[in-house]
């Protein structure tokens, strides 16, 4: 039995076994009779009748020791001609990995079970517990829920079209996958009959099927339990490997009830319904308090919607009870506990890396991996990881995203626009692809095209429209028509109350805020605002008082009160800010970079605008691995303008106004101030074309600017036309 477990033989070896030394024992004993007679006629002289023909002659101990031993062996060997059988994929007991007819590592999709019985949740029940199992072999990989949904989409079927047999092998077919699982489960007096079959998604062929009976509702999960182990074995996988999970019920609950609703809460949020997965989470729970899986699910959705103290309350939970899951998901729960709780990215990216060393093809851990590295600082890591997923056909849509979003942070705008030209081909139906190709365009400095994309998903889901009136108002502030700016932040505000909930007063208060402080950029005495930057900023305090630091808008406030000319108000909220933070969260990348840029305008503000550009430019150096726009941030420019440095300002005022990358928040504020101030600096120096040119772009920008703003652009056309006549 030792053997079995070890070597990963099949189970009929301990029975063949136990079979032989049953045989073996009378055969035993009768030699044992005949040895002690012949004995006892050796020792006293006497005659025994031990004829020397007939039956009896065999039983000797030579004979019973050597057929004894030819017996093992020849169990040895049929044991090894049957595992060499299955290793290299001969005959009936060949796997399907060893025959070639599936590869290690290859995809297969779960169709949902056809439900025979009068419970209408226990097909969806049966087939999310096999998901489940099925997603601890390291030889196939389950094509992920999300992944699924997406297919359906680009299907026009709608997320929550119910993917039954004949749809799964749709699927397959349209996305190269060569095998799908479908089941049944079907009453049979108290109890049920479980059936699965592994279906060559070409010729619709059974390739491997299987059967298991539960005797009622609570021996359902050791039903599924032992059909996807022969499942899992009939695929390729080792033997060992199978038998060393835990049972099914221990990485899941005992709670078939609380199974249930962890089913229909994973179907809701494929719908997009996270309020009433996260209701149903929260009951699953109270049916099993130790339901791991539950935990993680809820933190995963609490997050999604921005809820950050419970998103950390569920995680915290589940990590407590993480011996109660499967390896891969307890490898799941230790990376999200480190990112989300500990803030520990390093912790994340070990937790991960054991995972993917086991299952390589993880999505959703490459996908994590990514931006953990992202965090940390370490771009060419995150991208390889991405690469790795999307060149694996495992990486879901925010994989291609989160990509793209990089190389243009990278500034490696052609190689953004060639992997969404990639993305649009694999997921054709996404409203994510004008969502992208209106960020490459801006990126370009294209922002009619960038306009007309963004303009494409107005009309999409609630996220991607907040999305879009957000860009809008960008597009207007770069244009110089702030009123219209001013109107599509309020919209987007809107949309964004209703999708998070917001009540009326912090939904006021963003629009309140977001208004004061496009007022801030453009004033011509910034001064005349701090009483009303004053003011928010106490009403911020108490809607944000249960918050999170990181959630309190400490540094938007501080960098407003510097432009307003209250240097030590800002201060005073930079130290508050870094008093709050833990260690561990002061030392963040992104956390670090955002202190110093706060630092950098209180430097302005009490008239130090060259220590400003000594602590930006060690900033940006730091950050320009990661954010490649950073590296010449208008805001460098502008402190050694204040300070008297025209050659300094102009090369990094000029440097930005030619970079092509995601430009963050210095698009909207800076794309037409930096050309402006260029014509002035290069006037200033009597190069006449270069003032030319960048006074053009300025123009072209703003031509149709509000009529409060025209002013502005009547002056550089003054200007333009005198450099013209003096040239």
């Amino acid at each position: 039995y030792f053997l079995v477990m070890q070597l990963g033989l099949p189970y009929w070896v301990v029975g063949g076994a136990v079979a032989l030394l049953m045989i073996g024992l009378p055969i035993m004993l009768l030699t044992g009779h005949h040895e002690r007679q012949r004995a006892i006629a050796r020792t006293t002289g006497m005659q025994v009748a031990t004829p020397a023909q007939g039956v009896q002659r065999l039983f000797t101990w030579r004979r019973a020791i050597l057929g004894g031993g030819l017996a093992f062996v020849a169990l040895t060997l049929v044991a090894g001609v049957y595992m060499g059988m299955r290793l290299m994929g001969i005959g009936p007991v060949g796997t399907l990995v060893a025959s070639g007819v599936l590869e290690s590592h290859e995809r297969l999709i779960l169709a949902e079970f056809d439900n025979a019985t009068s419970d209408s949740t226990i097909g969806e029940t049966v087939t999310e517990l096999l998901r489940i199992d099925l997603a601890q072999s390291p030889v196939i990989s389950v094509m992920e829920a999300g992944q699924v949904s997406d297919v359906l989409e680009r299907m026009e079927l709608g997320s929550d079209a119910r993917l039954t047999a004949e749809l799964a092998a749709e699927v397959a077919a349209r996305e190269g996958i060569k095998a799908y699982i479908a089941g049944d489960i079907r009453p049979v007096g108290e109890g049920f009959i479980i059936s699965a079959r592994v279906i060559a998604a070409g010729s619709g062929e059974a390739l491997v099927a299987a059967r298991e009976t539960a005797d009622g509702a609570g021996e359902l999960i050791g039903a599924v339990d032992r059909l996807s182990a022969h499942l899992r074995e009939r695929i390729g996988e080792s033997l060992r490997t199978v038998r060393s999970d835990p049972p099914l019920e221990r990485v899941t609950t005992t709670s078939l009830e609380a199974l249930r609703l962890y089913a229909q809460a994973d179907r809701l949020s494929d719908e997009g319904d996270y309020d009433r997965a996260i209701a149903l989470l929260e009951e699953a729970i109270e049916r099993d308090s130790s339901f791991a899986m539950a935990y993680r699910r809820l933190g995963a959705y609490r997050g999604n919607r921005g809820e950050d103290e419970l998103e950390k309350a569920a995680l915290s939970r589940a990590y407590e009870l993480r011996t109660r899951l499967s390896e891969r998901e307890r490898y799941h729960v230790e990376a999200l506990y480190a990112s989300s709780v500990e803030l520990d990215e390093e912790g994340a990216v070990t937790a991960l890396l054991a995972l993917l060393e086991k299952y390589p093809t993880d999505g959703t851990a490459l996908n994590n991996i990514a931006i953990s590295y992202g965090l940390l600082g370490r771009p060419a890591e995150r991208n390889a990881a991405l690469r790795r997923a999307i060149d694996a056909d495992v990486a879901p849509a925010i994989s291609y995203t989160n990509l793209i979003a990089f190389l243009l942070w990278s500034a490696d705008v052609e190689q953004a626009d060639t992997l969404l030209a990639r993305f649009a081909e694999r997921f054709p139906e996404s409203a994510q692809i004008p969502q992208y190709a209106a960020q490459v365009a801006r990126a370009r400095w294209d922002y009619d095209l960038a306009e007309t994309k963004v303009r494409e998903v107005l009309e999409s889901s609630p996220g991607l429209q907040q999305w879009a009136r957000f860009q809008l108002a960008e597009l207007a502030q770069i244009h110089g028509r702030l009123n219209e700016a001013r109107l599509q932040q309020r919209q987007a505000l809107r949309v964004q109350a209703e999708r998070f909930g917001y009540t009326s007063e912090d939904r006021q208060f963003r629009i309140d805020l977001a208004d004061a402080l496009l007022e801030l950029r453009y004033a011509d005495d910034p001064a005349a605002l701090a009483e009303r930057i004053a003011s928010l900023w106490e009403r911020n305090r108490v809607l944000t008082a249960q918050e999170d630091p990181e959630d309190r808008r400490y540094l938007a406030f501080a960098n407003a009160f510097a432009r307003a000319g209250l240097p030590d108000r800002a201060s005073q909220l930079v130290e508050e800010y870094r008093s709050e933070l833990t260690d561990v969260q002061r030392e963040q990348f992104n956390t670090r970079l955002f202190l110093q840029f706060s630092d950098a305008e209180i430097a302005v503000a009490e008239g130090r605008p060259g220590e400003a550009a000594s602590i930006l430019k060690r900033a940006c150096d730091q950050a320009g691995r990661v954010y490649a726009s950073c590296a010449v941030a208008p805001t460098i420019a502008e402190a050694y303008d204040r300070a008297g440095e025209a050659d300094s300002a102009a090369a990094y005022y000029e440097r930005f106004a030619n970079i092509q990358a995601e430009r963050f928040g210095w698009d909207e504020n800076w794309s037409t101030q930096a050309r402006l101030r260029l014509g002035e600096l290069y006037e200033a120096k009597g190069d006449t074309e270069k003032a030319l040119e960048y006074y053009n772009q300025f123009v072209e920008l703003w031509q149709d600017a509000d009529p409060e703003l025209q002013p502005i652009v009547r002056d550089v056309r003054q200007r333009m036309a005198r450099l013209v006549g003096e040239g």
